[in-house]
């Protein structure tokens, strides 16, 4: 028995051997060749080896280290990235088509023109990544971290983002149609755009602070969607439908300001009726009293709430 553990125990000593050896063979294939097609690299340490427009299709570098790596349009379509370390990595023009990148750190990597189309980015940490016009249609990013993260024109059309966090993302111009965004945390996002058609944003998303200035809204769904606590009128200003046309703007100036001058003239003609029943009915003092500070206390009401839609409306 004591022998068959012994032996069993030296197995595993040689595959680990070989193993480490198997991948240290792959890191110089990679210098030699810029070429190492569905090679194994787990945990293999690149951060000094160039990458820069490497074929790495279907490579495993699972938990790799690529701090800062140069992947300049690497070809990393089906590659297995899980938690690998690419924080500040520069991965330009990479193709991560069908990638699995679930749990890696993407921190500060230049993902401009990247394209990450059906990739895995499920709990991926993307916290100040540029992603000026990446290709993430159909991506998994759900439970990612995308917080200050530069999406200005990027394709986020079917993509899962459920339970995914965009706090202070700018997301301006980018494509979200169909996009998945239950439960998605928005808070303090620039959403200007006019790809917004068929998108979404009920089931719990929060929108905090979310500014759609300029977007294009039209079939846009908000319902549970949650705004914080705020006024109606807040509400309707970070969805931008405060920029209304000036001629609607004054349209609705003129409608309010005849309601004031309307609620004035009852407000007058309450008074003289107020004054009629105290000098001529003879009706008690108290009684006039407190109906005349009813009146008045009505109307201070309707005053502000029309003078709040007006500034509304003129300034937002």
């Amino acid at each position: 028995m004591k022998k068959l553990l012994l032996i069993l125990l030296l197995s595993l000593g040689f595959i680990g051997i070989t193993f480490a050896g198997e991948v240290d063979d792959n890191i110089l294939k990679l210098k030699e060749s810029y070429h190492c097609q569905n090679c194994n690299l787990f945990k293999a340490d690149l951060r000094e080896v160039s990458l820069y427009g490497t074929d790495l299709r279907g490579v495993n570098l699972r938990k790799a280290n690529l701090i800062e790596g140069d992947l300049y349009k690497a070809n990393l379509s089906g590659a297995d990235l899980s938690r690998a370390e690419l924080k500040g990595a520069n991965l330009i023009g990479a193709n991560l088509s069908g990638a699995d990148l679930s749990e890696v750190d993407l921190s500060m990597a230049n993902l401009l023109h990247a394209n990450l189309s059906g990739a895995n980015l499920s709990g991926a940490n993307l916290s100040r990544a540029a992603l000026y016009k990446a290709n993430l249609s159909g991506a998994n990013l759900s439970g990612a971290y995308l917080g200050s993260a530069y999406l200005v024109g990027a394709n986020l059309s079917e993509t899962d983002l459920d339970e995914s966090n965009f706090i202070w993302a700018d997301l301006s111009g980018a494509n979200l149609n169909e996009a998945n965004l239950s439960q998605a945390y928005l808070a303090g996002v620039t959403l200007q755009s006019d790809q917004f058609s068929k998108v979404s944003f009920s089931g719990e998303v929060t929108l905090i602070e979310a500014s759609f200035r300029g977007a294009e809204l039209s079939g846009a769904y908000f319902r549970e969607a949650y705004f914080g606590e705020r006024s109606l009128g807040k509400a309707y200003h970070m969805l931008g439908l405060d920029k209304l046309k000036k001629t609607t703007r004054l349209f609705v100036v003129i409608v309010v300001v005849t309601l004031i001058i309307y609620a004035l003239y009852i407000f007058i003609l309450r008074i003289l009726i107020s004054i009629k029943l105290l000098f001529l009915e003879k009706t008690s003092p108290l009684v006039i009293l407190l109906y005349l500070v009813f009146i008045v206390e009505i109307y201070f009401l309707i005053f502000n709430i029309e003078l709040s839609f007006i500034h509304f409306i003129l300034y937002g």
